[in-house]
């Protein structure tokens, strides 16, 4: 039987004569709050319908763990008692073990909010954000548990994230799959991230970090896409754990596409700069050529400084690929 329904049984019809408030455990939410959030006033009829909105409205705010509704007939009407139990509050949130990150970065991977209910599935999707946050700076071991503790006399608790960094990992090797135009050798030189080499066996060992990672696919793309490579992607970054368990092997995946070469190169809209003098013998885009990113960057640069020294310090060129 649902607390309407068991309302309406012993009371329904009737005129609220009072409303009043019960606290199990703390207080932490006022009871001026509780009865503002009541669409059932004193001088009303009781409504089971608007006892069971007004339930479902106070769970909704997320501030209770429990709700109960009382009644009791009193001189021509009936007197209604919410028993409530308060959620916790936010009173504090800790961080304890870090010290790759400081805790001002951490607070931000936590959907918790100071003076604000304590809510465990918040807590668990930010203790997976901040694993995360590790994980891609090269942390594959990072762990991090939670804590909350007993409510203090006000309702406030206070949430502690225990982190365990683990080791960053060191990189062993880089393989890459799919590439026939460059050498394996030729693309790691693009890469900031490098494995020492017998060249360089003193050199420190490059530890894993996505921002660095993040760049240096680009890096590998860009090497493509500046020599005729204009779809060349990479597919797939996949990290091996070695042996050791200490190192980590970075293994790229690449889509090489197709060569492109270029058949003609067309420049439209030029009236202040003479074309055939002052742009087209300068142009590193040329017919018959292969297409690079760089080269057409280059081109831009050009035809935009030499508006600039005829006084057109705001002409834009705009690059059209016709396949």
């Amino acid at each position: 039987m649902t607390a309407s329904s068991l309302v309406q049984a012993q009371t329904g019809g009737k005129i609220v004569k009072q409303i009043d408030v019960e606290y199990v455990g703390d207080a932490a939410v006022s009871k001026d709050r509780v009865l503002a959030n009541l669409s059932t006033k004193v001088g009303d009829v009781l409504s089971p319908a608007k006892i069971d909105e007004d339930i479902k409205n106070l769970y909704a705010s997320g501030d209770f763990e429990n709700i109960r509704v009382l009644s009791k007939e009193v001189g021509g009407g009936v007197a209604l008692k919410l028993v409530v139990q308060t959620r916790a509050m936010v009173g504090e949130i800790r961080f304890v073990g870090n010290s790759v990150f400081d805790s001002e970065k951490l607070t931000k991977e936590v959907d918790l909010r100071i003076n604000k209910p304590i809510d465990e599935a918040k807590i668990r999707e930010g203790r997976e954000g901040i694993v995360n946050l590790y994980r891609k700076r090269g942390f594959p071991d990072a762990s991090v548990n939670y804590q909350i503790s007993a409510p203090d006399r006000q309702g406030y608790s206070t949430v502690t994230f225990n982190v365990d960094e683990g080791g960053q990992a060191k990189l062993r090797n880089v393989t890459f799959v799919g590439n026939t135009v460059f050498s394996s050798a030729e693309l790691r030189k693009q890469m900031e991230q490098r494995p020492k080499s017998l060249l360089n066996p003193f050199a420190k060992e490059a530890r894993i970090d996505d921002s660095n990672l993040s760049g240096d696919v680009q890096a590998i793309e860009d090497h493509y896409q500046n020599n005729g490579y204009l779809g060349a992607h990479v597919q797939n970054v996949s990290r091996v754990r070695a042996e050791d368990g200490e190192h980590v092997d970075l293994v790229i995946t690449i889509n090489e596409g197709e060569l492109f070469t270029i058949g003609n190169v067309a420049v439209s809209g030029v009236k202040a700069v003479a074309l055939d003098t002052d742009l087209l013998p300068y142009l590193k885009t040329k017919s018959g050529g292969y297409y690079s990113g760089q080269n057409l960057k280059d081109d831009i640069a050009l035809i935009e400084e030499q508006y600039g020294l005829k006084g057109y310090a705001d002409a834009q060129v705009t690059p059209k690929l016709d396949p």
